[in-house]
């Protein structure tokens, strides 16, 4: 007699099958609609790695890139259909592409991308997508995704690596636009938020001053960067 758990197991393996279905569905439908558009190829390479048919992955990406084609996530999936074929000296090499900062980032911004990656439950799949985030600028996403993945990436050695240089790219960027719009209260509140993040209590505390001084104590996100303030001045 099957337990509630193991029906559990076998609903959400069905519900999973049936998402996978859905997605090759639709991608194929975008694949025949837009034969040259980029995104929908993109995922379903990314789909056939997830199905664990590397090979496949494989042809399309190469298929891809002898088209010319060099954007940074066809790399990464190139990258990662190799690992999955245990080819790990070209995948290492084709790692080392994504040091090339002239690699244009396509961008994950579309729905069947998005929705392809949800549907994974591999942790490297989550942190090349927050790679991918933030190479095409969308650090509060990538920054995001990292941490509504904690509990299934803290077993991967590149997981707080990832996710504080990820906060430094933020938090450069931020300081750049406060030097040319400091006016900007919104930024200089995500910037001190950030900087608590990575322990930075006194430079946060200097960022935090500013709006202090400019919104009614009550605001919401004000009365939280004074609380998390108190909390780490209290356990320091």
């Amino acid at each position: 007699m099957k337990t509630a758990a193991s029906r559990a197991l076998m609903l959400a393996a069905l519900l999973l099958t049936i998402a996978v279905a859905e997605a090759d569905t639709q991608i194929q439908i975008a694949r025949r609609l837009a034969p040259d558009e980029l995104r929908p190829a993109l995922a379903e390479i990314r789909l056939l790695l997830l199905q664990k048919q590397p090979q496949a992955a494989k042809s399309s990406a190469e298929s891809l890139r002898a088209r010319g084609i060099t954007v940074r996530e066809l790399v990464e999936l190139h990258a990662q259909a190799l690992f999955q074929m245990q080819q790990t000296a070209a995948a290492r090499n084709a790692s080392q592409e994504l040091q090339n900062e002239e690699l244009t980032p396509a961008g994950w911004n579309d729905p069947l991308a998005a929705a392809v990656l949800a549907w994974s439950t591999d942790p490297r799949d989550i942190l090349t997508e927050a790679r991918s985030l933030a190479a095409s600028g969308r650090l509060p996403q990538a920054e995001q995704l990292l941490l509504n993945s904690a509990s299934r990436l803290s077993t991967q050695p590149e997981y707080c690596t990832t996710l504080s240089r990820i906060q430094t790219d933020a938090i450069s960027s931020l300081h750049e636009t406060l030097r040319t719009t400091p006016e900007m209260t919104a930024a200089r509140l995500v910037l001190a938020e950030l900087l608590l993040k990575q322990n930075q209590t006194s430079e946060a505390t200097k960022q935090i001053r500013i709006p202090a001084a400019q919104l009614p104590e009550s605001d919401p996100n004000l009365a939280a960067l004074h609380k998390q303030l108190l909390s780490r001045q209290t356990t320091d």
